[in-house]
């Protein structure tokens, strides 16, 4: 039997179905059953051919050419993508509609895409600048942070961080972590630190929005810091080289420990009892 093999992105979307409530009533005999889960597929060919397909690979669509990055939304519903013909837009995955979000850029690839969690806006960078649509608005660009490396929503969408390097190109320089809060410019509120990791390559909210936990770095040295969104708590190099996953009561994570030169474990980090 023959195969085929696909990779870059795999998105996994449940839709049509209903949880039970422990005192909901029972279903009447006759009553209309439940509509069956639907499940789609999303995913990035080596040619660049964004394609969305039911879960047994039914009906294969393409729905995008020359994709270099996508991004899933939180629930899977939808996926962010930027193309070299046409700019960043992105597909609801549950009715294979595609909606445009930023027309191409010629002098430097729109990159790092987010979904914010609610489904609503998408975040990128373009010549080193974070970019905000918002769906039934005009895109904005943030003011404040400079030479930006990848944005991340908070849980609720209502704040954007990003870590920043010193200049352009230079991932070895930390231009520290800006935080953004829907409305006017965005707050400096990790400053730079020379230490020589390098600069912020990776942000995560905890489920709670009060931490971000991060990863500076290049290469193959990494370095974690675990700060307080609204920066009045530091805890530089705590979390090894960086996050994983948050428990969700943000009561700690799984983090990266650097054993040596290219080679890694997995580690947790107590925040309760630190």
């Amino acid at each position: 039997m023959g195969g085929r093999l696909i990779c870059v992105l795999a998105v996994l979307v449940l839709t049509g179905c209903r949880l039970s409530q422990g005192n909901a009533p029972p279903v009447a005999p006759d009553a209309e059953a439940p509509a069956p889960a639907r499940y789609h597929l999303a995913w990035v060919t080596p040619d660049g051919e964004l394609v969305r397909a039911d879960v047994d690979f039914a009906d294969p669509r393409t729905v995008a050419e020359g994709v270099y990055e996508a991004a899933p939304s939180a629930d899977g519903a939808r996926v962010a993508y930027a193309d070299s013909e046409e700019g960043v837009g992105w597909v609801n995955l549950l009715s294979g509609e595609t909606e445009r979000v930023a027309a191409p850029h010629t002098r430097d690839p729109w990159q790092h895409l987010a979904i914010s969690p609610d489904g609503q806006r998408v975040a990128y960078i373009s010549m080193g600048r974070v970019k905000v649509w918002t769906r039934g608005r005009e895109t904005i660009t943030i003011e404040g942070p400079r030479f930006c490396t990848s944005p991340a929503w908070a849980p609720d969408s209502t704040r954007l961080a990003v870590g920043t390097m010193a200049k352009k190109d230079a991932e070895d320089e930390d231009g520290g972590i800006w935080v953004w809060s829907g409305d006017g410019a965005a707050e400096h509120v990790v400053p730079a630190i020379k230490d020589g990791w390098g600069c912020t390559q990776q942000v995560m909210w905890s489920p709670d929005g009060e931490w971000l936990a991060t990863a500076r770095g290049a290469g193959d040295g990494w370095t974690g810091d675990l700060v307080k969104s609204d920066g009045s708590e530091i805890r530089r190099d705590a979390i090894g080289a960086g996050p994983i996953q948050w428990r969700p009561d943000s009561s700690g994570l799984l983090v990266s420990v650097h054993i040596e030169a290219g080679a890694f474990r997995t580690g947790y980090y107590d925040l309760v009892a630190d």
